[in-house]
């Protein structure tokens, strides 16, 4: 455009607005997302501790027990040097939002550098962030960084390589991929493998035979056989394998070399990983871990990981058989080719993107309220070559399908990230999808348009109902998410900053909490749940700390704690009974030594609907922020509550259950209510006999609170009861919950 132009002609304005709008739009629905959910397993809690206890003692591997490569914590020092960051739960949050937000502008970047279109930019990166939405269920896990990276290191290849700087395009790669490997080892081996696989299928090769490029497939299943040979045994595992081989062998099939080259792509390649690698182990090494346990750390403990712990995936019916059809289908495009036939072939390819796309349409449409995210990925991977296949009369630039061919090829490798672990690791492993799908629709339209009539206008067609189904979603997602936080109560815990869960979670989790402040000087759980540990600050038994750490931590590992919690005076144990039933159901059930000793060693203190405090047997604690449902005589009822006063005046007390209206709630005051009030010591022993007391009354440290009326029936021992104390003008003073019956 001329330089003459005044700014406001030179400007794309709309786009900017639109682009702010977005901005803003995603991030408040993000927000509402993440802080208005606590998943349940509390991945959060185990790397927030980990990643405190680095920046405190260093000593990663050596010391510190982690699942997660060193890049994580080199990189959470540097953000905490820079900004004086607090970690917490807070921090963890707001640093997973960034993340969600910079993978999705990344994935719409890359998609408008090989497009350079707007609105195919606009819906992959609104769908990746849809797509992406658990990641509020691993808020401040190393994948958010993943997710991150992978469009940014895709965007910088493509930039170079457009650009003409092939030898620097793959050493940005090589340092991607060396950083994706700190992170997480496995996926900085897929993506340099992703890379390789691009590289040598997009160069002539004397010796490559004409048709299937039957060495490269070979060679890259074999690499995935090797990958998966801990559980190769496994039907999931092996469905897995031919999925994967039925992809790849689309995408070599499809695939068009682009280049002849030298040698000094692979010392670029070569130098880039190692200046990355270098630079990560020489900070985590000044920090005190031995190259003995940065060995087993990186690579030998991720190795036998799958043997520790593994989660299927969730195949749908039918996966076998819809990659078959993609490789019928295969079959046929190519015979069609070799007869001449390309009007019929390319009918073909573009019948087949256009069910495709209805399909990705429909997933995204019914994300969350349905389990659709395991049919996008039983179902598209072998169909990956279609998005790929170049139509003719729709002329691409050479840098545009070789950027293309990188991202199918990063993707399909990607796709085992969702072994050994097929949770929202699938997600992490997929959402590369969206913009393999972005870059192929506007050639689709033009391809349509040339054989229909522009009068038509399918690519507008295309576009515009990708653009509303994205917008329709996300709008639907804002406000199920704003509705739920605000209905929300605050968690109130340190750390927590603007955390709101429901009442019942938050009132459980503040008893659990205020009894470890209170009753305990070391706290452990089963499983793993050291969000509790961060909000009592009261400290694990060793630094060898991981949710399974049944199945991961060596029983060298689990004596050491054994030990340290027979040294310890008031040691208490927060358990889960309903997560270790999930977990049992998944195959992860609980073994080893210090599981025997915790279940021989502890009981119950109280349990609210199977989350529960336990103390050492043969222990009394006084159960603080607790109601308790006790029997009575004739019509007249009571509970008690053990509370820890505050000298703040209580005028009434409501018994409800919060998932029910606020019309069953029964409300017992001075009309229809008799209080006593007996003063306790932290162990429970009365500090003296209790007294009645009168209406509104107030009391001063540790106390039962008897509250008998005619007006109280049983409470059914299925429903999560509350006790909301209120003060003047129905003030909330607090809430504790009803625990489990005996």
């Amino acid at each position: 455009m001329a330089s003459g132009q005044p700014l406001s002609q030179r400007v794309n304005w709309p786009g900017i607005l639109v682009l702010l709008v977005s901005v803003v739009w995603l991030g408040l629905t993000g927000f509402w997302r993440m802080f208005a959910h606590f998943p349940y397993y509390d991945d959060e809690g185990y790397i927030l501790l980990t990643v405190r206890a680095y920046l405190e003692h260093g000593g990663l591997y050596s010391n510190i027990y982690t699942q997660y490569g060193p890049g994580f914590y080199v990189l959470l020092e540097g953000v905490q040097r820079l900004s004086g960051a607090v970690m917490d739960h807070e921090f963890a949050r707001w640093f997973t939002l960034t993340l969600w937000l910079g993978g999705a502008a990344g994935t719409g970047l890359l998609v408008s550098r090989l497009v350079r279109e707007r609105a195919m930019a606009w819906f992959s990166g609104v769908a990746v962030f849809i797509f992406l939405h658990q990641l509020s269920e691993e808020a401040f896990h190393p994948g958010a960084v993943v997710v991150f990276l992978l469009p940014a290191v895709l965007w910088a290849m493509v930039e170079l390589l457009e650009r003409g700087r092939l030898n620097w395009a793959v050493a940005v790669g090589s340092a991607g991929a060396a950083g994706l490997g700190l992170l997480k080892i496995n996926v900085g081996v897929l993506f340099a493998v992703g890379c390789g696989g691009w590289f040598i299928l997009t160069t002539h090769h004397r010796w490559r035979r004409r048709g299937i490029p039957v060495g490269e497939v070979a060679a890259g299943v074999l690499f995935a056989a090797a990958l998966m040979h801990g559980l190769l045994h496994a039907a999931w595992v092996q469905t897995f394998l031919l999925l994967y081989a039925a992809g790849l062998t689309g995408i070599a099939v499809v695939i068009r070399s682009q280049r002849s080259t030298g040698f000094r792509p692979v010392a670029a390649f070569t130098l880039g990983a190692a200046g990355v690698s270098g630079l990560v182990v020489a900070a985590v090494m000044y920090r005190g871990t031995t190259a003995a346990a940065l060995l087993e750390g990186m690579l030998l403990g991720p190795m036998r990981h799958a043997e520790a712990y593994s989660y299927a995936v969730d195949w749908r019916p039918g996966t076998l058989l819809m990659a078959l059809a993609a490789l019928v289908a295969l079959a046929g495009y190519r015979w069609l080719l070799q007869q001449g036939r390309v009007a019929a072939a390319e009918h073909l390819v573009i019948g087949l993107r256009l069910l495709l796309l209805v399909g990705l349409l429909a997933v995204l449409a019914l994300l969350e309220h349905f389990r659709v995210i395991g049919v996008l990925f039983s179902y598209a991977i072998p169909w990956l070559w279609v998005w790929l296949v170049e139509l003719s009369g729709v002329p691409r630039r050479p840098t545009e399908s070789d950027g293309r061919a990188l991202v199918v090829c990063a993707l399909l490798l990607q796709t085992l990230h969702a072994y050994p672990v097929g949770g929202i690791q699938i997600c992490w492993g997929s959402f590369l999808l969206f913009a393999v799908v972005a870059m192929a629709v506007p050639e689709t339209g033009a391809w349509l348009e040339a054989r229909c009539g522009a009068r038509f206008r399918p690519g507008l067609i295309l576009s515009g109902l990708l653009v509303l189904v994205a917008g329709a979603k996300v709008g639907m997602m804002a406000q199920e998410y704003r509705q739920i936080y605000w209905s929300n109560t605050a968690l109130a815990l340190p750390g927590t900053g603007g955390l709101r869960l429901s009442e019942r979670e938050t009132a459980a989790y503040r008893s659990v909490v205020a009894n470890s402040v209170l009753q305990a000087d070391v706290l452990f759980s089963l499983p793993g749940m050291f969000s509790f540990n961060l909000w009592s600050g009261r400290p694990t038994p060793t630094q060898r700390n991981t949710t399974l750490w049944y199945s991961l931590l060596s029983e060298t590992e689990q004596h050491a704690i054994i030990q340290a919690m027979e040294r310890a005076r008031r040691p208490g144990l927060v358990v889960d009974q309903a997560l270790l039933a999930i977990l049992r159901g998944s195959g992860a059930e609980p073994r080893g030594p210090l599981f025997v000793y915790l279940l021989s060693n502890y009981q119950p203190a109280f349990s609210i609907h199977g989350l529960g405090f336990w103390v050492k047997k043969g222990r009394a604690i006084a159960p603080v922020e607790t109601a308790w449902q006790t029997s009575g005589s004739g019509d007249t009822h009571s509970f008690r509550a053990c509370l820890v006063g505050t000298g703040e005046s209580v005028e009434s007390l409501e018994v409800f259950d919060p998932d029910q209206p606020a019309t069953e709630r029964l409300v017992l005051n001075a009309r229809n209510a008799q209080v006593s009030i007996q003063s306790i010591n932290p162990d429970g022993s009365p500090r003296a006999a209790a007294q009645e007391t009168g209406w509104p009354f107030q009391f001063d440290g540790l106390g039962w609170i008897t509250v008998r009326s005619d007006a109280l029936r049983p409470l059914a021992p299925e429903r999560s009861w509350l006790l909301g104390l209120k003060g003047r003008d129905q003030r909330e003073v607090g809430s504790v919950p009803f625990v489990d019956p005996n």
